[in-house]
């Protein structure tokens, strides 16, 4: 568990303690779009989104924001990495983080 202090200037000595789930390598909910994609691009090694979206029948944008929010602390903070190969043609990559 990570801790984070606050203090209060209004009094002296004050601490409050709030408690942040330490959610690094923290994998989506079973059964979820999340886990769906997130289960096919962590086995997926390099992968054109386009053709991704099209073999699991999800739109491309609902595809780009999932592997945005996989690079989030909220969402476990894993490695999305991006290689251009052509002009407009682009190679995402899912690497999990053990946490």
């Amino acid at each position: 568990m990570l801790k984070k202090y606050i203090c209060n200037p209004d009094v002296v000595n004050y601490q409050k303690v709030v408690i942040i789930k330490d959610l690094r390598g923290k994998k989506p909910k079973e059964g979820s779009r999340a886990r769906r994609i997130f289960d096919y691009m962590s086995n997926a090694g390099w992968a054109n989104l386009n053709v991704v979206a099209k073999e699991m029948d999800i739109p491309h944008s609902s595809l780009t924001a999932e592997l945005r929010n996989f690079r989030k602390p909220k969402k476990g903070s894993h490695t999305v990495e991006k290689k251009r190969v052509s002009a407009n043609t682009y190679l995402y990559r899912l690497t999990p983080n053990k946490g």
